[in-house]
């Protein structure tokens, strides 16, 4: 996989079929990836697996590809992981999506909370917003080499989000716990990270209702993209 060109395809593909690229796809192939006609690249469309295709087409603003091949590759994680971020500033954000993606994530979830420095967005820039996210997503399983794309969830207010996992871990700090002393199962398990000002007491309070549990990551305060990176290496660990 290392020096391979590889892109996502949103469509279903077919062995030995040439499809058309997008434009966006096509010149990021093109001029920031420089390829050739005759060049190999991995294509996957999130759904598993992967194919191995050869340029047989540039033009100005699309590129061809022939299917030659289909790897049944996985390199998706044992375990089901949620990421509920509450919303920060963009660039710590995209941050935290791009190293949730490499270390496994399957579902984020993004909220908005008490603290948060987020305002809540209207409609026109929220679907802005989804879009950018969702191009960080998947450049990150580009790079990473995940063939599953993860699933996205538009923000919601945090009182009004009910998780569906049954294992459920908030990271706060001021608690007793640390998060080495969770015994559950961490097969499949949601992890809620607060902004940099945490949570409120109310969220706290509805947070326990819905069976979360509070721990901590150690004695020093850490930031919000900080604490996601941390808490999602150990329970990938």
């Amino acid at each position: 996989m290392k020096g391979l060109k590889r892109i996502f395809h949103p469509q279903a593909l077919t062995l030995h079929d040439t499809i058309t690229l997008s434009k966006e796809t096509s010149h990021h192939l093109k001029n920031v990836l420089r390829a050739k006609r005759q060049d190999t690249v991995v294509v996957f469309n999130g759904e598993g697996g992967e194919f191995s295709g050869v340029i047989t087409d540039i033009q100005r603003n699309h590129i061809c590809l022939e299917l030659l091949s289909f790897q049944t590759v996985n390199r998706e994680s044992s375990k089901y992981l949620h990421l509920a971020q509450t919303l920060i500033k963009s660039d710590k954000l995209d941050f935290i999506l791009q190293k949730s993606v490499e270390l496994g994530i399957n579902e984020i979830t993004l909220l908005y909370s008490d603290y948060c420095d987020v305002k809540q967005f209207d409609e026109e820039r929220l679907k802005k917003r989804l879009t950018h996210w969702q191009s960080i997503i998947i450049q990150a399983c580009q790079q990473s080499g995940r063939t599953m794309l993860p699933k996205l969830n538009p923000p919601v207010a945090l009182k009004d989000w009910c998780c569906p996992q049954n294992t459920k871990i908030a990271l706060h700090p001021g608690v007793e716990k640390s998060l080495r002393e969770c015994k559950t199962n961490l097969n499949e398990a949601a992890l809620i990270i607060g902004p940099e000002g945490g949570f409120s007491d109310p969220e706290v309070i509805a947070l326990q209702k819905q069976d979360f549990q509070c721990y901590h990551l150690g004695p020093r305060l850490l930031r919000a993209e900080t604490a996601a990176i941390a808490g999602l290496s150990l329970l990938q660990f």
